[in-house]
């Protein structure tokens, strides 16, 4: 999970993740351990899907760093029911998808031109993980990178500080 409302980005090219923080209000990417500053006008989303709640920050990025224009979280208990042979339950599967939809459709209302989403532990260690995240996209259009423990925890890190 990360803090701060800090919220992870999938991107298209491998290895590359980019983070936008609500404190510093700047777009970061990450590519391996080098970091790069971002700032182009948009309007962008980004979501963090955790074990227990997904989170959704909506911001114009410019030049200047981003504006917060809309913050959500819900409550999703993805973790709830996981077992190792099982993976993620049906009915977490169905509270983290409720969710993301009602997300899909705030985007929708904000005109939300990049969307940026992460999975983290619960996804990531379920056997059903990538059956989820297809899903997720069949669903409601949002693509969800799954992000390791090392940078899980570095990227909470960083959304501390």
């Amino acid at each position: 999970m990360l803090r701060s409302l800090s919220a992870t980005f999938h991107n298209a090219v491998p290895g590359i993740i980019v983070i936008l923080h609500e404190n510093s209000r700047t777009l970061l990417e990450y590519h391996g351990n080098a970091v790069a500053e971002t700032r182009i006008n948009m309007r962008c989303a980004a979501i963090d899907l955790g074990t227990n709640s997904a989170r959704l920050l909506i911001g114009d990025r410019d030049l200047t760093g981003l504006a917060t224009i809309r913050i959500e979280r819900e409550i999703v208990r993805l973790g709830g029911g996981f077992t190792k042979d099982g993976g993620l339950s049906d009915i977490a599967q169905q509270r983290a998808l409720s969710g993301l939809k009602r997300f899909s459709e705030i985007m929708k209302e904000y005109g939300v031109q990049q969307i940026r989403a992460s999975a983290t532990s619960a996804v990531r260690d379920a056997v059903n993980g990538p059956n989820f995240v297809e899903r997720v996209l069949k669903e409601t259009g949002i693509k969800l990178a799954v992000i390791n423990g090392d940078l899980e925890g570095r990227l909470t890190l960083k959304g501390v500080i």
